[in-house]
């Protein structure tokens, strides 16, 4: 049932990855601060389903774009977000770690 269906989805799961532009700014009272660029609608071709850009080039031409160019922010937004512990692990999650770093199936 549905333990087998996560299992499955486990098994068959492929990492792919993903790419994250972030840039430190500074203000005109030399001020820091680090920004991560949001990729806007024209780049959804190159997003997956949860907005992560998948093509190294398209983040590499935005970094070439605004490597020490001067420019101006218009709007700043600050988010508090929490950030839950992960949850334990489930025995199939256990068993497969094990499996991979000791070489061993479940019944052993």
């Amino acid at each position: 049932g549905l333990v087998v269906h996560r299992d499955q989805e486990i098994d068959n799961f492929i990492s792919k990855p993903f790419y994250e532009v972030f840039v430190t700014l500074q203000t005109n009272q030399e001020q820091q601060f680090i920004a991560k660029w949001k990729p806007s609608a024209a780049c959804e071709l190159y997003m997956d389903e949860d907005g992560r850009v998948l093509v190294k080039k398209l983040a590499e031409t935005v970094i070439n774009k605004v490597m020490n160019q001067r420019r101006l922010v218009t709007s700043v937004s600050k988010d508090q977000k929490k950030q839950y512990s992960p949850l334990p692990y489930s025995l199939s999650s256990l068993q497969i770690d094990a499996s991979k770093r000791f070489n061993m199936n479940a019944q052993k």
